[in-house]
């Protein structure tokens, strides 16, 4: 996983789901598409059961749309204000893929 911190200061939690990897609730499901995804935790919300190391689920893209996304910024989830990204901080996800997600 890696982390970023947005600009209000809520560090989110990455992480990239691969072919025949679980994710979803309590990873429930297998992701059947070679299109990797990318899923956003918020990371204040990790020592709850249901959501453990990770964090609150907040947001799962497939990558090549994360990647769509040049000079600007990322509403992750529109009810919560906080729960965005701006443009450094979506560089800083797509070059950590492209670095191949080092820990």
């Amino acid at each position: 996983m890696f982390q970023v911190i947005n600009q209000y200061g809520i560090p989110f939690n990455v992480r990239i789901v691969q072919q025949g990897e679980r994710y979803g609730r309590q990873d429930c499901l297998e992701h059947p598409d070679r299109m990797p995804m990318v899923e956003f935790y918020d990371d204040r919300y990790h020592d709850c059961e249901e959501w453990k190391e990770r964090g609150q689920f907040v947001a799962r893209y497939y990558l090549d749309t994360f990647f769509q996304i040049q000079g600007r910024g990322v509403v992750l989830d529109g009810g919560i204000t906080d729960w965005q990204l701006g443009w450094l901080e979506v560089q800083a996800v797509q070059k950590w893929f492209l670095m191949g997600c080092p820990e």
